[in-house]
């Protein structure tokens, strides 16, 4: 028996404020402990503990410019995300510690299972598309992909689109390769045994990493939009819409026949269709953000560091344009992986 996909949230990252960055305090049913480090652009490391287990990893008081300086973000840990009701959970812990809801900076969501809907090993999919026999749907680039190999036998055991600076990634991966291998977490295992699923079978993973809000999703029936900027998109009855809008966008596949257009061939149905009104659309209030806009972003910085030293003022404007540029274009993550953030003068 072909059990269903195991919906969950794998991560949960929100963007939150507070009224006064030198007063804050949580609320007495949480434990705090300051850790002795920092991040590359926040001074304050905390771990959040309730009932003598972290829930919570937060940073705050940022050291650049460029991020306001009340800004505090929150990573839920994993366990948490498949214990309780995450929009319940995360509104009562903003709630407590008078915290302002602005957006969710980062959001996973995955899918469990053992094989595909029409009976199909992951590791057999993933062999046919690197040889070319399943051709992805949509604009698409060579996506990596591992593999083990015993005796004459090679499996492979992942296959990803896009990297970390991608807005959307996709990841399909043997997930209880993964477990075993680097950490065991008991509390996944847990849900596929209430699943039903046999534990000496290999279940694997479709994950869909979402990195910007700067997204929303349509239904093209009724007009009704939800924006991934809300704090309602987790909300549990939202989840499966939230999986297969993503899924049927960043992770759909047809039969190569050798036709010219791929939209012609005939469609690989790997997922059992739940859910079929949603579009995905860009958010409109920022400005969609392209290669040649982080080139000149880029560009900005060079010129910065040039002329850094020579003329202060000079270098103020070009930190404050740039500042400006990136936030117009949504690019705050991505100019942090890159280290393009302005440092605070201390």
């Amino acid at each position: 028996m072909n059990i269903p996909p195991i919906l969950n949230y794998d991560w949960i990252q929100v963007n939150a404020s507070i009224d006064c960055t030198l007063t804050f305090k949580y609320h007495s049913f949480y434990v705090i402990k300051l850790q002795p480090f920092s991040t590359r652009h926040f001074k304050i490391v905390e771990e959040i503990y309730r009932n003598n287990k972290r829930i919570a990893t937060v940073t705050r008081q940022p050291l650049s410019d460029i991020i306001p300086p009340n800004t505090v973000l929150i990573k839920f840990d994993n366990w948490v995300l498949y214990s309780f009701n995450m929009f319940d959970y995360t509104k009562e812990f903003l709630s407590l510690n008078n915290l302002i809801f602005h957006n969710i900076s980062r959001l996973d969501v995955c899918a469990d299972f053992t094989r595909f809907a029409n009976d199909m090993e992951p590791s057999n999919f993933i062999k046919n598309y690197l040889y070319e026999k399943y051709l992805r749907l949509g604009r698409t680039t060579a996506g990596t992909s591992y593999f083990r190999q015993q005796k004459t036998k090679i499996n492979f055991n992942s296959l990803k689109f896009g990297s970390n600076l991608s807005d959307v990634s996709t990841y399909l991966y043997n997930k209880t390769l993964e477990m075993t291998t680097q950490k065991w977490k008991p509390w996944i295992a847990k849900k596929w045994q209430e699943a039903g699923i046999d534990k000496n079978i290999d279940v694997w993973r479709l994950e869909i990493s979402l990195k910007s809000s700067a997204k929303a999703l349509t239904d093209f029936e009724t007009g009704e939009t939800q924006h991934l900027n809300d704090i309602n998109i987790l909300k549990p009855e939202f989840l499966p819409t939230l999986f297969e809008t993503f899924r049927e966008k960043y992770f759909s596949f047809v039969v190569q026949d050798g036709q010219q257009k791929k939209s012609r061939m005939k469609k690989l149905h790997l997922f059992s269709k739940r859910f079929s009104n949603f579009t995905i659309i860009e958010n409109q209030s920022l400005i969609s953000a392209n290669r040649s806009d982080k080139i000149f972003i880029k560009k900005l910085e060079q010129v910065n560091q040039e002329l850094r030293g020579q003329n202060f003022n000079f270098n103020i404007d070009i930190d404050s344009l740039k500042s400006q540029y990136i936030s117009i274009c949504g690019l705050e993550n991505w100019a942090e992986f890159k280290n393009l953030l302005s440092k605070k003068n201390q």
